[in-house]
């Protein structure tokens, strides 16, 4: 395993930085990193499927790959 973020790809760097920012206490709203993932997921063509909870405010993504 790495020790350092430099040991990865400038493309991987890159999206380790953007996860990081996101806020996941458990208590909070998920929507903003799903959201991101779906559409990095939608970039690489691979479908999948996100399942929100009954307040809108949380949701699970499935994805095969």
């Amino acid at each position: 395993m790495s020790d350092s973020l430099a040991d990865f790809s400038p493309s991987l760097q890159h999206i380790f930085k953007e996860l990081l920012q996101f806020d996941t206490v458990s208590r909070n709203p998920n929507i903003a990193l799903i959201r991101f993932i779906e559409s990095y997921l939608n970039e690489l063509g691979i479908d999948s499927q996100l399942i929100m909870n009954d307040e809108k405010t949380k949701a699970n993504l499935y994805a095969r790959l």
